[in-house]
């Protein structure tokens, strides 16, 4: 079976080697570059299947990387995933307006939850690759006040006015994802997240 081949665009030599040595462990064939201009040079000349994009690089930003890819036909068709330490919803408004479905903040996903969205994100786009189970999505839940196990909930996580972050007052979600080591049935890891400032809880 044909590796998947992942473009990793990071200016952080630290972070770069953590998520190259864990990708290639899941499978992948991996290439590197640290600044923009360079990621979009290999872009173009190696045609990834996936490129996993920072956004504050120098030279070129992610965004601006984005653009070029999605203005020329060569390139416009690969799946974008974001990791970045930004995390508003604006930058996610602007990534979404540039065809990105997956975006995840450093802080909040480690590196075993981002090979699982890539997966998914290959799996969606239709890449051969490794087999994705059906439900290997990341889920954005809502939670119920008042009901089972609640109160308690709130209480370990800090929460003292419901589901509602603090600091922005934003309603805070579960976010889940797929975790595929479990089985039989459907296993998820999860967090408490603020929906507007990306805040763990």
């Amino acid at each position: 079976m044909k590796r998947p081949r992942l473009l990793l665009i990071e200016d952080n030599a630290d972070t770069r080697q953590i998520y190259k040595d864990v990708f290639e462990r899941d499978g992948f064939d991996v290439l590197q570059a640290e600044d923009g201009e360079k990621g979009l040079s290999f872009a173009q000349a190696t045609i990834p299947d996936v490129i996993l994009l920072d956004l504050m690089l120098p030279k070129l930003s992610g965004f601006d990387l984005l653009k070029c890819l999605r203005s020329h036909e060569e390139t416009q068709h690969i799946p974008v995933m974001i990791f970045s330490a930004l995390g508003d919803s604006m930058d996610r408004k602007k990534a979404a307006e540039l065809g990105v479905t997956e975006y995840s903040v450093k802080a909040y996903n480690p590196p075993k939850h981002v090979v699982t969205r890539v997966h998914a994100l290959l799996a969606r786009a239709g890449t051969p690759n490794k087999v994705v189970p059906p439900l290997a999505l990341s889920l954005t839940v809502a939670l119920q006040e008042s009901a089972f196990d609640v109160s308690s909930l709130q209480s370990h996580a800090g929460l003292t006015d419901g589901f509602h972050c603090p600091q922005c007052r934003a309603e805070v979600v579960l976010a889940m994802l797929p975790d595929s080591t479990r089985t039989p049935g459907h296993w998820f890891v999860s967090h408490l997240v603020c929906s507007g400032c990306s805040r763990a809880f």
